[in-house]
């Protein structure tokens, strides 16, 4: 009989009853070795853009990471987990704020144009049993300029009448202003290439307003926009590209 319980414990401490073995280690979370911390204040600091992979254990192990943006500038985040762990992927403020937690099925996804500058987190969670997962993370910037194109006419990025630009819109960056140079007589040609299921839209600006469009181009979700407009006076013009419905990346064409 002895021989028999002395067997059952071994079985129960292999099976981690009854707190015989060790609990488990989390992480190596982003090629760190280390677990990517639990909460807010604990969040492991990675710099942008980043390809990470790790892993939680359960409901109470939560991976938090921290980055800098600068104010303008537009976080990108694609997270996946496993399909048998649901996942939660959410951006928080410099201050603690939940800002947004991803959108999709099995990819969550976040897009946001930082208002203010600081240490923003990103915290990833995986339900009951936890389980591996994936993200992309960097920051978009417009016309490879490194900041945000503007939302103001005032605020307008300058860029060669002879451009070809990336750009990002959604959240609270409805607008992206550009700014260049026109000799009268110079026709310029403007095309706009939105996501597919965003509705973009876009406005020429002459010299003298930067209220009332030269022209613009207004079509519907997904359509490429397009115009040439041959300037009447020279001097500094400027295209609007706006957000009529939807969010993500275009590409903007300017030639002349």
């Amino acid at each position: 009989m002895k021989r028999l319980l002395v067997s059952a414990f071994i079985v129960l401490a292999t099976l981690g009853v009854g707190g015989a073995s060790p609990a488990a280690a989390a992480g190596p979370d982003c090629g760190s070795g280390v677990d990517a911390g639990n909460d807010f204040t604990t969040a492991m600091s990675i710099g942008l853009p980043t390809s990470c992979a790790g892993s939680t254990l359960g409901v109470n192990d939560i991976d938090w990471y921290r980055f800098s943006v600068s104010t303008g500038q537009t976080i990108d985040i694609a997270a996946t987990g496993e399909t048998l762990a649901p996942m939660d992927a959410c951006l928080y403020s410099p201050l603690g704020v939940l800002i947004a937690c991803g959108d999709g099925v099995s990819t969550k996804t976040i897009d946001y144009t930082a208002t203010s500058a600081g240490s923003y987190r990103l915290r990833i969670a995986q339900g009951l049993l936890g389980g591996s997962y994936t993200f992309d993370a960097y920051i978009s910037t417009d016309c490879s300029s490194g900041r945000d194109a503007g939302n103001t006419a005032g605020t307008a990025l300058s860029v060669s009448n002879n451009a070809w630009c990336d750009g990002h819109l959604g959240g609270t960056d409805t607008a992206d202003w550009y700014q260049f140079g026109l000799s009268a007589g110079q026709m310029l040609g403007v095309d706009l290439y939105p996501p597919f299921d965003a509705d973009f839209d876009v406005c020429l600006y002459g010299p003298s307003s930067s209220t009332v469009p030269v022209t613009c181009s207004v079509g519907g979700v997904g359509a490429t926009e397009s115009f040439t407009h041959t300037a009447s006076v020279s001097g500094t013009w400027k295209v609007r590209v706006f957000v009529y419905a939807g969010s993500g990346h275009y590409g903007l064409a300017l030639s002349t």
